[in-house]
């Protein structure tokens, strides 16, 4: 199970925006780094407005295919490619090795032979799922989806099951009716290295250098072109229609990464809000005998004072990083904290790095759970270094500020490839070594704990594992948890913080200490890499 492929609860871009098939590649490398997601459609849809005609007579995936090592590789850290297949039991061979190498997989699919949709038996129609997990026992794939959502019209894709053979069946049929002259495949996207971070920055000097290069003598070749051939009215206005939606979405793209980096967007919407505007006007002009060449030319003003904008609030975001770099040198502590780690935080809990202090804040309207493959908590994540040698791992002071008995947990969190281990307070009542994954004995270890505060440690033993210790507020020397220990074989660890009522809540981390990455934050100015 990749229990980092999660719902896309914050897209806000319609069908018309976005299709499913970028959707489905969205969501998949925001599993990497939550900035993947509006970056990548960004790095997408820059290239729909500069060079439609080196995208408009190619398949969507062979697109991406070609982009691989422009785009994906330097910005995105990662690697796709399609993998071919000759029959079912390699179509089933090829997708459990690579979820098992936890490779996100995207398959193509024709949606008549799905069963929980509307269209079941009545309609061929292109689709793409995104694979999640697999269960051998019942022959199951886990899956994020949207046919089993309003009969497939959400644009929002949800944890669901679908039978190994109606997948592959599907896959079957997307190629028996949308590409008849290839054979079968499915994409698969592998990581090139371990650490992502967030790629605003490189996107946005990718932008600058099209938009630096193409503004001054920026004009709509295929608009002049369409409104000047001999072309039926109704293709005219449908080519116009497809074109500027591409250029809408990329503009919307801008927008929503200008407002997350708290950009003033005032003028750039009121900009974008005419573009729209003029939209209703050219079908109308279209339609017509006179005024196409006016409209045309009121389209190019405007569009080009649109990317004239865009790019000064690109300079000086850019402009405003290096500068904040320049003066500060050392990392702030938030860039510090999140630099080599991954943050799940898919309800938005609301977080808060305050000097020394990172407070988790958590609202009754959502709970925020972890639990089979449901995976809600907010966490904060580091890769395994690999080492073998003895070497204290990860060292955590947590204070939960509720009253004892509520539904809530924090603490460490170790994620091994089929289960994750969660140790710490429990209710501000218990301290409790946990495996929600295991459907009986879950609860490896609990004792009675009545402390609001607490501070947790996990050191690598090379002869007995992974050891866990805790301290209370009055004891000198930490203490072994249990005698049991934990393989050192995890994949990630770091630090979570949980509800699984809808409660408010609030949790307090202080004093980080990662040493496989080397990250030691303690006291309020006192923030560094550990070097030795």
């Amino acid at each position: 199970m990749i229990k980092e492929l999660k719902p896309n609860y914050d897209d806000d871009y319609s069908w018309h925006e976005v299709n499913c098939f970028f959707r489905a590649w969205s969501i998949a490398l925001k599993s990497y780094h939550s900035s993947y997601f509006n970056n990548f459609l960004q790095a997408m849809f820059l290239n729909w407005t500069f060079f439609p005609e080196s995208i408009s007579a190619t398949e969507n995936d062979d697109f991406v295919l070609e982009s691989n090592g422009n785009v994906l590789s330097p910005l995105f850290n990662v690697v796709a490619e399609k993998v071919y297949y000759s029959s079912e039991d390699q179509f089933y061979s090829e997708i459990n090795t690579r979820i098992s190498e936890k490779a996100r997989l995207i398959i193509p699919g024709d949606i008549f032979n799905i069963y929980y949709n509307a269209s079941y038996q009545t309609k061929h129609n292109d689709h793409y799922f995104i694979m999640k997990g697999y269960d051998e026992a019942t022959r199951r794939y886990y899956i994020l989806d949207n046919l089993h959502l309003k009969s497939g019209s959400s644009t929002l894709y949800e944890d669901f099951v679908i039978p190994w053979n109606t997948l592959y069946e599907s896959n079957q049929l997307f190629f028996s009716h949308f590409q008849t002259s290839s054979a079968s495949y499915f994409w698969s996207i592998q990581q090139l290295s371990p650490v992502h971070t967030n790629n605003t920055k490189l996107i946005f000097q990718a932008n600058l250098h099209i938009l630096t290069k193409y503004i001054d003598s920026y004009k709509d070749h295929e608009f002049e072109q369409m409104i000047s051939q001999h072309e039926s009215k109704a293709e005219q206005i449908h080519q116009f229609f497809m074109k500027f939606n591409h250029k809408n979405t990329y503009f919307k793209i801008l927008h929503n990464v200008f407002k997350s980096l708290d950009i003033d967007t005032t003028y750039f919407e009121e900009l974008i809000s005419a573009f729209r505007e003029l939209k209703m006007k050219i079908p109308i002009s279209l339609a017509g005998s006179e005024g196409s060449v006016s409209i045309f030319e009121q389209y190019t003003e405007l569009e080009k004072s649109l990317l004239l904008h865009m790019r000064e609030l690109i300079l000086q975001y850019l402009q405003k990083d290096a500068e904040t770099q320049s003066e500060f040198g050392l990392k702030s502590c938030e860039q510090l904290l999140l630099d080599d780690s991954q943050m799940l935080n898919e309800t938005n809990v609301s977080w808060q790095l305050d000097e020394e202090v990172m407070s988790i804040t958590h609202s009754s309207l959502h709970k925020t759970d972890t639990w089979i493959s449901e995976n809600e908590a907010f966490q904060l994540l580091w890769k395994n270094d690999g080492g073998s040698d003895d070497l204290d791992v990860l060292e955590i002071a947590i204070e939960n500020d509720n009253e004892p008995g509520l539904p809530f947990q924090s603490g460490i969190i170790i994620v091994y490839p089929h289960e994750t281990v969660l140790f710490g307070p429990l209710q501000n009542i218990k301290m409790s070594l946990f495996v929600p994954q295991r459907l009986s004995d879950y609860s490896l270890k609990e004792i009675q704990y009545l402390q609001r505060s607490v501070r947790l440690k996990v050191r690598r033993d090379s002869d007995n594992g992974l050891l866990l210790y805790y301290k209370g507020p009055e004891d000198e020397e930490y203490v072994l948890f249990t005698d049991e220990s934990l393989s050192p074989n995890f994949t990630e660890i770091g630090v979570f913080s949980r509800t699984w009522e809808h409660i408010d809540h609030t949790t307090m981390f202080t004093d980080f200490i990662v040493y496989n990455h080397k990250i030691h934050l303690r006291g309020s100015f006192e923030d560094e890499r550990i070097t030795s």
